[in-house]
C-alpha cells in the first residue's frame, strides 16, 4: 500500500495496486434429471475443486454450479459435460454473468422488447403447438435463458418462428452451432427447429400455455419433450429430409 500528498491540496490520498481476484466461475447445468440433488451435484464437482454454492431448478430441468474458479469450473467442463445422471446426459457450458440470472437485463426498455447484443436467437420451423414456456425449456438446456417468445399473427396464432435471448452470447453461439449439426425437436413430430443469431428484435407477448388452444393436436405433440434426435435414428432420417425440404 503506497501513498501519497498531491501538491495542489492538502488532502491524503492511497492508491493501491492490488489485483483483482478470480470470482470464480458458474456453470450451467441443462438436462438435469428430477432426481438429481444439490448434495449429488456438490459431491460431483467436488473432485475438481471447491463449489461455492448449487442451485437447482427442478421444474425447468437445469441447475448452476459455482466453483471457486473459472479454471476449475472449465476443467469439470472438460471432464464432465455428457456425463449420465440417473440415466440421462446432461449438458454442460461455462456461463459468462457472475450469477445465474433468468430475470433480463437491466437494459432492456420494457418487458416486450428484445435487445440481443448478440444474445438473440431466431428459431423458425415450430410446431404450431409450442408456447413461451415449451420453448424457453427446450432451451435451457443451451445455457440461462432471459426471454423466449413465439411470434404470433392478429389472430394470436403461432407463425411458427420465435426468438430466444440468452444471458450469454457464447451460449447463443453454442445453441446455433448445436441446432445445425444436429436435429433438434420440440414435439413428437420429427420436425427439426432452425437457429439463426440475429441482432436485435421487438416482439409482443407470443403464445402462452393460458392462450393456447387445448386441442387433440396440441396434447398428441407434447406427449414428447424437446431433445437432439439419436443419431442414426428413424426419427433422425426423417428430421434430416425435413430439413431439406421443409413441410409448411
Amino acid at each position: 500500500m503506497e501513498s501519497f500528498k498531491p501538491k495542489h491540496h492538502g488532502l491524503q490520498v492511497e492508491v493501491s495496486s492490488r489485483v483483482t481476484a478470480d470470482k470464480g466461475g458458474w456453470i450451467n447445468v441443462g438436462d438435469l434429471p428430477d432426481k438429481t440433488s444439490e448434495k449429488e451435484l456438490k459431491k460431483l464437482f467436488s473432485k475438481f475443486g471447491k463449489v461455492l454454492r448449487v442451485t437447482i431448478n427442478t421444474n425447468l430441468g437445469f441447475a448452476s454450479v459455482k466453483m471457486d474458479t473459472r479454471d476449475n469450473a472449465q476443467n469439470a467442463i472438460t471432464n464432465l459435460n455428457g456425463i449420465a445422471l440417473h440415466g440421462k446426459r446432461v449438458c454442460l457450458n461455462l456461463m459468462s454473468s457472475e450469477s445465474p440470472t433468468t430475470s433480463g437485463p437491466s437494459h432492456q426498455k420494457d418487458s416486450n422488447c428484445i435487445i440481443s447484443q448478440g444474445r438473440a436467437v431466431k428459431v423458425e420451423n415450430l410446431s404450431p403447438v409450442v408456447t413461451n414456456e415449451l420453448l424457453k425449456k427446450a432451451f435451457l438446456r443451451f445455457g440461462p435463458v432471459n426471454k423466449a417468445v413465439v411470434i404470433v399473427d392478429c389472430r394470436g396464432r403461432s407463425t411458427t418462428r420465435a426468438i430466444v435471448e440468452f444471458v450469454s452470447v457464447i451460449d447463443a453461439q453454442n445453441a446455433v452451432k448445436q441446432i445445425e449439426e444436429n436435429c433438434f425437436l420440440l414435439t413428437s413430430s420429427p420436425r427439426p427447429v432452425t437457429a439463426t443469431l440475429m441482432e436485435q428484435e421487438d416482439s409482443n407477448h407470443g403464445l402462452t400455455d393460458e392462450k393456447i388452444r387445448k386441442t387433440p393436436t396440441f396434447y398428441k405433440e407434447i406427449k414428447v419433450g424437446p431433445r437432439m434426435a439419436e443419431i442414426g435414428s428413424f426419427e433422425e432420417e426423417c428430421a434430416r429430409t425435413w430439413k431439406v425440404f421443409p413441410i409448411k
